[in-house]
Parts: C-alpha cells; structure tokens; sequence
C-alpha cells in the first residue's frame, strides 16, 4: 500500500491507515449496518479476521485481486478518544477513529465496441475480502442514512455485470488517463482471459480490451453519519488527487506511477470513479455534491444488488 501524505479539514484529520488502527477498524467492520453495503456482503466475524484483512491489505502486495491502493483513517480533530472495548474516553493527539477513506485501481468492464452491452463481465471468485470498503465514492454502498459508507471490499463469488444507462461519461476504449499503457492496472493477464494460475483464488474475465479505474470509497461509524464528514473527507482527498502542485498531490502520482510499473500496458480511464448501491441515496447525494456525474453505468452483482458507477474527470 502507498502511504499517503496527511491531510487536515477543519474538522478531520487524515492519516495513513495502520496496523495500529485494528481494533478500531474492527468496530467498524464488525458492523452489519456497515458491511451490508460492502461487496463482502457481512461482517468480520472477529477481530483475527480483520487483523488478517489489514496485514494484508497494507502490504507492499499487488496480485490480480489486490491492486494499487491507498488508505486513510479518518479521525475527529482534538476529539476524545474511545476504544471498542471500553467506555472510558481519553484525549488525544490523533482524535477518535470514526472510519476509513481510500483509493484503490479496480478492473473495470469494458467492451471494445462503440456500444457498451450486457455480455460484459467480471468474475471474482475470491476465498477472502481483499479491498478496504472504499468503494464508491462517497459511501460503502449504498445507505439511506447519509453520510454512511461507500461500496468496498472484493468479496466472494461476486459477479459484476455492466449496463449502460444514460447520464455522464461512458467510459470507452479510446477514453484514458494519459497515453495508452502510460497507466497501469490490475493484473493485465487476467484482465484479458480468465486466470489460469493454480496457486490464485481469482477469476477474473473481461473484453480483449484491458481497462482499469481508479475507485475512491470510504467507510464511516455509524455514530459519524448524517454529520458531513463523508463530504468533508471526500473533499479533501478528490481535491489531492486531482491536484496540479508536486508538494500537493505527490501521494496520488506516486499511485499511478506504482500502478503503471506493476501493471504495463493496461489502459486506465481518467478521473476517479465512485459505485453505489441502489437505495443509498445518502451516498449519491455526496458523489454529486462533490462532483461525481451520473450514473454512468449500471452493474449488477453476483448476489443480484443492483449498483451505480459515477465519475469525476478532474
């Protein structure tokens, strides 16, 4: 994982995800009102499970189910600090852990004729979870609550069908971040053929035409929603990203640049990508506050949820 730079908003504090935030990362994760819009689909069942997800989430790994990836912990400024475990409330320097906000390099299905079709696929078939719930822009999902969480985590036996509906960007084979193969993207061997090797538990088929998106999502406590702080969050890291100044928006080129020589050759749209489940109206009120278009796809999930991918070119 690439260790992003800090970043202040006058309410939060974004700092690099660690090994030392698991216990509050579990809090979150063991939630099913959390994780029901996640891809995982549930909660972690203890706290090994989510050490095991984070140990390997903030490797320096890049596989074909765990692509380039970035992740901030995001915490109330000068707020107390609580623990899962107990109800005894402390002050300190980091402010209390309220969820998680990253980016991360996705496959994305794409054909390679001027009209987008239904016969478009991924295939994951993964034994385990292997992305932060970042998934959509603004939301792990889909929530009514607002300010909840995005669509996240690679999960088991997920298929993701595209449809194409009419609103914003349509991503194409000539539509790219950069110079074709200037980018890169996950696994470009699988990102062309279904995955032949023994020793992985992922399959993933797409067109002949190999096409990655960097997808932005975040997770938020439940205690944390209808409060702002996805906006905030999601402000503050979109304005990084899309950021011209070296000092300002190192951390994100760093990405693609980590991206690019992991996965040659890989053809990755521009802008940055949010998926929302249907029904999480909360979350699509914060893509398109700030500034996510659409829907400009609609994919359908291996479990039949039905979500929608939003886009945002600068």
């Amino acid at each position: 994982m690439i260790n992003p730079i800090t970043l202040t908003t006058p309410r939060l504090t974004l700092s690099p995800l660690t090994l030392e935030d698991v216990h509050d990362l579990h809090d979150l994760r063991s939630r099913e009102e959390v994780m029901k819009w996640s891809l995982k689909g549930h909660p972690d069942a203890d706290l090994p499970t989510t050490q095991t997800w984070l140990t390997r989430f903030l490797s320096p790994e890049i596989t074909p189910d765990l692509g380039p990836r970035m992740c901030y912990a995001i915490r109330i400024t000068d707020s107390p600090q609580q623990t899962p475990s107990t109800t005894t409330t402390s002050t300190t320097s980091k402010g209390k852990f309220i969820g998680t906000l990253g980016i991360h390099a996705e496959p994305y299905p794409i054909n390679t004729n001027t009209e987008p079709d239904t016969n478009t696929y991924i295939h994951r078939n993964n034994s385990s979870d292997t992305q932060p719930n970042t998934k959509s822009a603004p939301k792990s999902g889909i929530h009514t609550a607002p300010d909840t969480n995005t669509h996240g985590d690679n999960a088991s036996d997920t298929k993701r069908e595209l449809d194409t509906v009419t609103d914003g960007h349509n991503p194409s084979a000539t539509d790219v971040y950069g110079k074709p193969g200037a980018q890169a993207g996950i696994n470009t061997a699988s990102d062309t053929s279904p995955n032949t090797n023994p020793n992985s538990n992922t399959n993933i088929t797409t067109t002949n035409h190999p096409k990655q998106i960097f997808e932005i999502g975040y997770m938020l406590h439940p205690t944390a929603w209808g409060k702002g702080y996805a906006s905030e969050a999601v402000r503050a890291v979109t304005e990084k990203w899309f950021s011209g100044d070296p000092s300002e928006g190192a951390d994100m080129r760093l990405l693609r640049e980590v991206q690019a020589k992991e996965r040659p050759g890989v053809e990755v749209e521009r802008g940055l990508f949010g998926i929302v489940n249907q029904g999480n109206e909360g979350s699509v009120g914060v893509l398109r506050k700030m500034g996510f278009g659409g829907p400009v796809e609609r994919v359908v999930e291996g479990d039949g949820r039905v979500s929608f991918v939003f886009w945002r070119e600068n």
